[in-house]
């Protein structure tokens, strides 16, 4: 039987998870004892690798603590009570299931739903039609990017069959430069085409492939738009034709009361009818102004209009009123058609490169499977899963994506009907991921599939102090009444049934619990003048007093989190606080490239490649002050020597390390550069092309075991907790409508539904399309997205919560303005919620103290956490400790960046070849323990056969088959106490050869340097010694010594 359990934030979900598969695990074995596996027979998906990672243990832990000491288990009386057990036997078999899992834990069935699906390609792959040795792309969007690449390679080389495309990118080009957007078009269609890993896009793409193949389709659909927008055009521009020359000829009438005869077309249809013209069609004295006009003219004027402006009147009218739904939709479609164009090209390109490399990208996984099994009722794929496994769980449900239920509904369904035990669980008002095409609309809709369902109640919270619950549940719910308040105001609710839908998620029923925590608590909502000009400093001093109040208190770092909306946001606070001297961990808001010193040096980097480009000069003025000669001097110095010298000559000229904060920054910057310079041609303008590729994930590394204080984004909190929780920017859009932003439709109407999905700019002008309906649920669940993104963000803290934001304005008739979530909740507080709640208010600050939260905690050592400013120290390069991967410095230089770990797998498959006997059992070896993926294998299988040739030519191929003693990449001590490892060392007597394989270009200073430590070290252990590079991508070898 299926249960659904909807568990809201701190109701302790995974242990309800656990508790359910033990319960599973018991009753299976106590069906059929030890004649089979029973862990075998369960299948739990959850929705991160982590929370996979975390139930697998807490399940073997729990069978652990129940094996050996099953009183101290919280499942032994849940355990005991349900079968009727008594202490010894429960042990047994506990410790029977826990050695049944360790023995077969290949069939531990806990899976990301991503991870699960991965498994039924694989194992039913010829069965989906695919290669055997196929290989799964895990980021869809370098996928896209590559394709993009592709693309422009392909147009640059002026191959044929690119004028569909380049008339798309044109098109693009255009209407960038219309909406002044970013200029970088390379970068712009690479990150439109991401649109690609949509699920609404995925669904119809093929049926766009199939239109777009006959050219006349889409002419003729552009045609037809044209025609639709030229026809209407000209009937309101005739009507205005007809009624200038009457209007002219008579004086006293009142402009605004015939703005639409004289209005520029494009403006008029933009804008509509105002009220003054509408008003004449009832009033026609409205058309001019009694105290400025003569009787005569009065007369005038209304006879004119009975006799003949009066059908122009009412021609425009109707026109407005009813004719141009058809006209605002074509418009709409004529805008963005060209990108449903460059979306179909792009996912040409991805379709043709995935079938020459054998990939499938895992954006994909869903849609395939889903091509197999729709409209069946048991798929041939499901049928031999079917007899393994009977009970289904699922995690995290309100962050499933409709693709993937419908591809597990048909299991759940059948294991329904074998009487399986299944488990939803799952909290919509925790889905933020609709972004990811999670879909929070499904577990509402899991009841109509299955009635029979059971839902056994979650009311309890495990996390948080009783006022922050208290708080939440009064804050949260006046929030969703203030949103299903618009609703109706808006007049949606009549409009979808989405509105009421949503309204029931947040049904007081629904967000109530009861508190099991007796925690102190604090709970505070500081917000600043709507007025101020100083918003972001005034938010920071706040939170730098009250992190110093939280300190003095007895806080450690590690118990705070700050918790922000988006990544610019998290970067902004990081480097603030490190300014500050406080330690903080945070990969969000530690990206390399925010520092303004970093943005220096790239942005010196791309005035030295492009010298006359006004927007890096602009830059480089915005980021530092006008140089004096002598550092002019030391930067055009710099920027001769190679690349990393060049960095490192430019830090200690322009002193960027005497920046606030900025040592971490220009650190870690220096080791990308480090790391690109051992990888790929080290010269600038290829480190750029890089950069502007690595720059948006690159972050300084750090570790989560310091005692920091913790940064990051609401969605990665989702699933944490913190003790304290402070949220400093409660500052995003209520309702999402950027400029330029596409929405994805698929017309139903004649004639528009000719062709199967259009884009359109997202907009409240969607109203007046056939589009409203899809607009209108657009919008409800934007606001449902960030109605749960408040709740999760103030559901995390277990003690304290301090949030700050903007106040709301009023108009002059005393109206909020509300725009963002700080404005609403400054509304609801000040309006509604300060009278019903226990909150203290002052000056805008409203605090909710416990009565036994005072306690302060014991203040540790002052020296035990202080943070202080590292000094920059210049040095060589050779001086400097370098921790890094064998091989990472062996790709030819056009080698892909996604491919690097090739040159690191054949550093490995090398390690273990003493002779040439030795390659197929070594290369069988890293196959089998899954280090080599079936599309790298056959270019290791080439690289290798290109070294062979190599030293047979070279007449060297006796250095892998000579009997002499191999020693592969091992490490020799100096009597410095350094360490070098080369990567063959060949001893014969008093006689050694050192070997060392290169898989990029040509670095002659690098790697002889590198050489002649080795030899040396040789040397001076008395061998006689010779020294070779080889240069496997030239086919060339290089003696040393």
């Amino acid at each position: 039987m299926l249960s659904i359990y909807k568990a809201s934030a701190g109701s302790c979900k995974t242990h309800t998870l656990t508790r359910e598969y033990l319960v599973m695990l018991f009753r299976d074995y106590q069906k059929c004892r030890e004649h089979f596996m029973p862990h075998s027979r369960i299948l739990a998906v959850t929705f991160t690798k982590k929370a996979t990672a975390e139930m697998k243990e807490r399940i073997l832990k729990a069978l652990y603590t129940l094996s050996i000491t099953p009183e101290k288990s919280p499942f032994y009386e849940d355990l005991i009570a349900h079968f009727h057990l008594d202490t010894p036997t429960l042990q047994h078999q506990a410790r029977q299931l826990l050695i049944a899992i360790l023995k077969d834990y290949n069939h531990f069935s806990v899976s990301t739903i991503d991870g699960f699906f991965q498994q039924v390609i694989r194992t039913f792959a010829l069965d989906l039609g695919l290669s055997t040795t196929y290989d799964i792309a895990l980021d869809g969007d370098e996928v896209v990017q590559q394709a993009v690449d592709d693309i422009f390679r392909r147009i640059r080389q002026q191959q044929e069959g690119n004028a569909d495309i380049i008339s798309w990118i044109t098109a693009f080009a255009q209407h960038n430069m219309d909406e002044n957007a970013n200029g970088n078009l390379h970068r712009s269609i690479s990150e439109f085409s991401k649109q690609l890993n949509k699920e609404e896009v995925k669904r119809h793409i093929g049926q766009l492939q199939d239109f777009f193949k006959n050219k006349k389709n889409i002419q003729q659909y552009q045609a037809l738009l044209s025609n639709i927008i030229t026809s209407t055009e000209k009937q309101i521009t005739a009507i205005q034709q007809r009624a200038l020359p009457l209007i002219e000829s008579y004086e006293g009438i009142k402009q605004d009361a015939v703005s639409a005869f004289r209005k520029p077309i494009q403006e008029l249809l933009d804008k509509g009818l105002n009220k003054t013209f509408l008003k004449v069609l009832d009033q026609p004295e409205t058309l001019f102004t009694k105290s400025k006009t003569t009787k005569a003219q009065q007369a005038a004027i209304l006879s004119l209009y009975e006799m003949q402006l009066q059908p122009l009147y009412q021609e425009m009218a109707h026109i407005f009123a009813e004719g141009l739904t058809d006209y605002y939709t074509a418009t709409a479609i004529s805008q963005y058609l060209y990108t449903v164009g460059l979306i179909q090209d792009v996912s040409d390109q991805v379709s043709m490169t995935n079938q020459q490399i054998g990939r499938v990208p895992i954006s994909d996984v869903n849609m395939l499977i889903h091509e197999v099994i729709d409209g069946q009722e048991t798929p041939f794929i499901y049928e031999r899963m079917g007899q393994y496994l009977h009970h289904y769980m699922i995690d995290e449900f309100q962050d499933t994506s409709s693709l993937q239920w419908q591809n597990f509904y048909p299991l759940i369904s059948e294991a329904e009907g074998k009487g399986g035990d299944n488990l939803i669980v799952g909290d919509v008002k925790q889905s933020i991921y609709r972004w990811r095409n999670s879909d929070w609309k499904l577990l509402n809709g899991v009841h109509s599939e299955f009635a029979h369902a059971k839902q056994p109640p979650m009311i309890d919270n495990w996390r948080s102090a009783k006022l922050l619950i208290q708080e939440n549940e009064q804050l949260i719910g006046q929030y969703a009444q203030w949103v299903a308040q618009y609703f109706a105001h808006e007049g949606w609710n009549e409009e979808s049934p989405l509105a009421e839908m949503a309204m029931s998620i947040y049904h007081p029923d629904s967000i109530h619990q009861e508190a099991q925590k007796d925690y102190p608590g604090v709970f505070q909502l500081q917000f600043i003048d709507a007025k101020a000009e100083d918003l972001i400093e005034q938010t920071l001093q706040a939170v730098d007093q009250q992190l110093q109040a939280l300190r003095e208190e007895g806080w450690e770092w590690n118990n705070i989190a700050m918790l922000v909306r988006r990544g610019d946001d998290a970067e902004l606070l990081a480097r603030y606080l490190i300014e500050k001297g406080y330690p903080v961990e945070s990969a969000e808001g530690m990206r390399i490239q925010s520092h303004p010193a970093v943005q220096l040096l790239v942005a010196l980097m791309q005035h030295h490649v492009q010298p006359t480009n006004e927007v890096v000069q602009y830059a480089i003025r915005t980021l530092h002050a006008p140089f004096t000669e002598k550092q002019t001097a030391a930067i055009n110095k710099a920027l001769t020597m190679p690349l990393y010298e060049a960095v490192q000559a430019l830090i200690t000229a322009l002193e960027l390390s005497k920046q606030a904060g900025a040592l971490p920054y220009l650190t870690a910057f220096q080791d990308q550069v480090y790391q690109f310079t051992q990888k790929r041609v080290s010269d600038i303008a290829s480190f750029l092309e890089y950069w502007e590729k690595k720059a948006p994930k690159a972050t300084i590394p750090s570790s989560p075991v310091i005692n920091a204080i913790r940064i990051l984004t609401i969605h990665s909190s989702k699933g944490l907790e913190f003790d304290v929780v402070m949220l400093p920017f409660l500052n995003w859009d209520i309702q999402r409508t950027h400029m330029g932003e596409i929405f994805w439709c698929q017309p139903q109407t004649e004639p528009f539904n000719q062709m199967p999905l259009v884009a359109v700019p997202l907009s409240s002008k969607l109203l007046k399309t056939h589009f409203k309906k899809e607009y209108i649920n657009e919008i409800i669940s934007q606001y449902i997205d960030n109605l749960n993104l408040t709740y999760v963000a103030f559901t995390r803290p277990k003690m304290r919560l301090y949030a700050y934001g903007q106040m709301y304005a009023t108009t002059k008739d005393n109206k909020p303005q509300i725009s963002k979530i700080s404005h609403l909740l400054s509304y609801l507080y000040d309006q509604v919620i300060a009278e019903n709640s226990l909150l203290s208010q002052e000056e805008n600050v409203y605090t909710y103290i416990q009565a036994d939260a005072d306690q302060t905690r014991e203040p540790d050592d002052p020296q035990k956490n202080k943070t202080r400013e590292a000094t920059y120290i210049s040095s060589p390069i050779g001086n400097r400790l370098i921790l890094r991967s064998r091989a990472e410095d062996d790709f030819a230089a056009d080698t892909p960046l996604e491919t690097i770990d090739l040159g690191i797998l054949m550093h490995e498959w090398l390690e273990h070849i003493h002779t040439w006997q030795d390659a197929q059992p070594a290369i069988d070896c890293m196959v089998a323990q899954g280090r080599i993926t079936p599309t790298q294998l056959p270019i290791m299988q080439r690289q290798l056969q290109d070294l062979q040739q190599l030293l047979i030519r070279e007449g060297k191929n006796h250095w892998f088959t000579h009997s002499c003693t191999v020693h592969n990449e091992m490490d020799i001590l100096s009597t410095t106490g350094k360490t070098q490892r080369p990567d063959r060392i060949m001893i014969d007597g008093n006689r050694a050869t050192i070997i060392d394989y290169k898989f990029g270009q040509e670095h002659p200073r690098t790697y002889q340097e590198q050489l002649r430590n080795y030899t040396l070290l040789l040397q001076q252990m008395g061998y006689s010694v010779e020294a070779y590079i080889v240069y496997v991508a030239l086919q060339k070898i290089e003696r040393i010594y």
